[in-house]
């Protein structure tokens, strides 16, 4: 069983809620980042705010880490308990083959470092341990993470996008479950070091949110759609318009920074954005009626649908469960839950069509027909069956008759946005089709991408054998796994009222400004 955190112990969160404010205005400015993946460049060495452990130094910690499994399992408690083998199996490989590069390449037992060098599936897998009650592994962590001190080989730039969301907002993360100081330390030593990419020529300021959101209202977007890329000045740069790659975080921080701090600015700019989506991105194909997410230049439509954005049926879920009615109408949420349901089965369809189970990163969908007139056309002629997009007929094996195809080789990136997606579709509407589908995918993992060090991403999904592309992503035990963790777990010990998930799985609990600090940090109540 997982163990809840008290988020309102007095003494831990007074401290917390000192050097949390750093952390915080880096998560949420992402929603500007995003979109122009800025590269920060730095060599300074971090402050040493406590002292090393020691080899022999005790571990004590503010709150015990849940224990593991024990007695006679349920079916669901069982299926959890292999999800957790499955994280130790793969931690164990990066710990003894790996450690402390970065990532380990989990088919030839080498190793790799694409993000600064820190150690980042230590650290992105953090608050991973602590759910599954890891404690020797967090302990270890722990200990590694008080020696950091953020530095790097003036060649290499740092990926300031990376870096917020795997090491800051880990850090932060695994401080709050677990209360261990040298974490928030840590959490504030590289906050203050990346401060400065917000040093731009657009003027945008380092310690004002609400300033930095008013630079994109200001563009006053099309429907809401944001474009990809924009200039230095703040400016957009073209027209592309998808909840894909270069993308897919800023949407999603428009309803967190909502969820996270009160700000019902991003909140409106979220149902605004939101809508524009439902309203040009949405789709049906032709015969099987799946509802997809298309991308668009201008108003030219590509049909693909990537597996980055399969983290939209989990947001418009989350939404439509905590939105208040003031902010989204009965019919507005209504449709959003619809949407939810659609692009969820289809994201899920689309590893149950394979021979592996195992998802491809892009699919080219056979040309449909955009959503909101699907539906006009059902209401119009009396809502009769299920909502276009919602028809839920079964995996279809043969190529032909799945109105789409793969592209390329078909490869699986051991990505999390589909198994998140149905963890919040689980939470949210409590039916159990949700978690079995879940399953079939942890168990298509099991079978075909699990190696003698870990777990490996795959080329060729729709054959058997898959072929190994020897990498596996710190992602994968920070999000996917924790996921899966927590799909099948039976409590609700981090509810959507008091938690919110960063785009790498990372919790952060729901956070009360006090008035000063509304004015102070620009928190638009």
């Amino acid at each position: 069983m997982l163990i809840p955190v008290n988020t309102r112990e007095p003494l831990r969160w007074l401290n917390f809620r000192q050097s949390y404010k750093r952390g915080l205005i880096a998560l949420a400015v992402l929603t500007v980042t995003v979109f122009t993946y800025a590269l920060f460049w730095f060599t300074w060495p971090a402050p040493d705010h406590a002292r090393l452990f020691d080899e022999d130094d005790s571990y004590d910690s503010a709150l015990e880490p849940s224990p593991p499994l024990k007695g006679n399992f349920s079916k669901w408690e069982r299926r959890q308990g292999e999800v957790r083998k499955a994280f130790i199996h793969a931690y164990s490989g990066y710990r003894e083959h790996a450690f402390p590069a970065d990532e380990l390449l989990p088919t030839s037992g080498r190793n790799s470092s694409k993000f600064n060098g820190w150690s980042v599936t230590m650290v992105d897998a953090m608050d991973t341990m602590w759910m599954m009650g890891l404690k020797n592994e967090f302990s270890d962590a722990v200990r590694a993470v008080a020696a950091q001190n953020f530095t790097t080989d003036s060649e290499y730039f740092v990926p300031f996008f990376e870096t917020v969301i795997r090491y800051l907002g880990g850090l932060l993360s695994a401080y709050t479950l677990s209360g261990e100081p040298i974490l928030l330390a840590r959490a504030d030593d590289l906050g203050a070091l990346l401060l400065p990419v917000f040093e731009t020529p657009s003027g945008l300021p380092a310690y004002s949110v609400d300033r930095i959101m008013e630079q994109f209202y200001a563009t006053k977007p099309e429907d809401g759609l944001f474009p990809t890329r924009w200039s230095r000045l703040g400016t957009p740069l073209d027209r592309q318009y998808t909840v894909g790659a270069s993308a897919d975080s800023g949407y999603e921080y428009l309803l967190k920074q909502y969820l996270l701090s009160g700000d019902t600015k991003a909140l409106k700019q979220y149902l605004e954005s939101i809508n524009g989506v439902i309203q040009w991105l949405l789709f049906v194909t032709p015969t099987r009626e799946l509802l997809y997410i298309a991308s668009m230049n201008h108003r030219t439509v590509t049909h693909d649908l990537e597996h980055l954005a399969c983290f939209l049926p989990g947001l418009l879920a989350l939404g439509a469960h905590t939105i208040p009615d003031t902010y989204l109408p009965a019919k507005e949420r209504e449709r959003h839950k619809w949407a939810a349901a659609g692009l969820a089965y289809t994201c899920y369809i689309v590893y149950a069509d394979q021979e592996s189970g195992l998802g491809p990163d892009k699919v080219g969908m056979n040309q449909g027909t955009r959503w909101v007139d699907k539906l006009a056309t059902w209401e119009t002629a009396g809502r009769v069956g299920v909502p276009p997009g919602l028809k839920e007929e079964g995996p279809i094996k043969e190529r032909k008759g799945r109105d789409y195809n793969l592209n390329r080789s078909g490869s699986y990136f051991l990505r999390p946005e589909t198994v998140e997606s149905l963890y919040i579709m689980w939470k949210t509407t409590g039916e159990e089709k949700w978690r079995e589908r879940g399953y079939k995918i942890f168990a298509a993992i099991e079978r075909h991408a699990k190696t003698r060090y870990g777990y490996t991403s795959v080329a060729h999904v729709d054959m058997d054998p898959v072929r190994s592309l020897d990498d596996m992503p710190s992602f994968f035990l920070a999000e996917t796994l924790k996921y899966l963790f927590l799909l099948f777990d039976g409590g609700d010990h981090y509810p959507f009222s008091k938690w919110v998930f960063n785009t790498e799985a990372h919790p952060l609990p729901v956070f009360e400004w006090s008035s000063w600090e509304r004015k102070l940090y620009g928190i638009t109540p």
